[in-house]
């Protein structure tokens, strides 16, 4: 991933994020099963994916985080 796309993630909403989430979960998922069936070209895509769904779950609990912290001061 680069620079871009992880700036990219920071400025999505937190309802963005989670459909993000939900989706890279589906595609790890089928590239888990393609890799076991020996139909998965590139190996790399496991490891790759792994990485972009703890970006995201890292930016979505910093935003939750920022969100209650707001709340507290109210």
């Amino acid at each position: 991933m680069k620079k871009d796309e992880k700036q990219a993630l920071h400025e999505k909403t937190v309802v963005q994020l989670q459909q993000l989430l939900e989706e890279v979960q589906k595609e790890l998922v089928q590239a888990r099963l393609a890799l076991h069936a020996n139909k998965l070209e590139d190996t790399s895509k496991v490891y790759r994916l792994r990485k972009n769904l703890a970006r995201i779950k890292t930016i979505l609990t910093i935003k939750n985080k920022e969100v209650d912290q707001e709340l507290k001061q109210e």
